[in-house]
């Protein structure tokens, strides 16, 4: 019987994460509370896991998060391409509301309905399936428990797949900086466990 343990865990906090704008591929760092975010996770998952392997996003809030989640559970984070971010191109960085002003149509043709690809951004169900060929790299591996520090909206596409839903659905499956979500494999077969929990912030 094959089985594997898979934590998808959000990066902490950054200072872009405190608005409304896409972060997309842009390199920013962790913040202070995003830092202190990555340390509770990383305690929680070294208490409660056997993580064998740990992949990371290679943008720099998601290294960050992994290198304190490395020291914590004493598993060196390799960078896996498949996890970074959604390139939303020119719309990364700059608040929504500021581009209603000149591209109203746009956005709000995208927020009823973001299986939509903003303008020059990649679209949303070309990133769910790198995503989700990643995660099957992942089952076939030599592993029991990985852990995959990624971003909210990487998460949000794979529990779309995974919970059956809609791809226009998926930003509405909330996922805090730091959450963990919990997926499991066995014998051919992904079911959820746990979604955007976040219990371990609250101590």
């Amino acid at each position: 019987m094959s089985q594997l343990a898979v934590l998808l865990l959000r990066h902490g906090e950054t200072t872009l994460n405190t608005t409304d704008a896409l972060r997309g591929r842009l390199d920013v760092p962790l913040n202070a509370r995003g830092r202190a975010q990555a340390s509770a996770l990383g305690a929680r998952v070294a208490a409660a896991y056997e993580v064998d392997v740990l992949l990371t996003s290679p943008l720099r809030r998601a290294l960050e998060t992994a290198a304190i989640v490395s020291a914590a559970i004493g598993v060196a984070a390799v960078e896996h391409p498949s996890f970074i971010d959604v390139d939303y191109g020119r719309w990364a960085g700059i608040p929504l509301n500021a581009f209603l002003e000149r591209d109203r149509g746009e956005v709000k043709r995208w927020r009823r309905d973001p299986s939509t690809p903003l303008p020059g951004a990649e679209p949303p169900s070309e990133a769910q399936v790198r995503a989700y060929n990643g995660l099957s790299d992942v089952a076939v591996a030599q592993a029991r428990c990985v852990a995959i520090v990624t971003h909210d909206a990487i998460i949000q596409l794979l529990m779309c797949h995974f919970l059956g839903l809609p791809l226009l659905t998926y930003r509405g499956l909330v996922q805090h900086t730091a959450s963990l979500n919990e997926l499991r494999w066995s014998d051919g077969e992904w079911t959820v466990a746990q979604l955007n929990s976040t219990w371990h912030l609250t101590g």
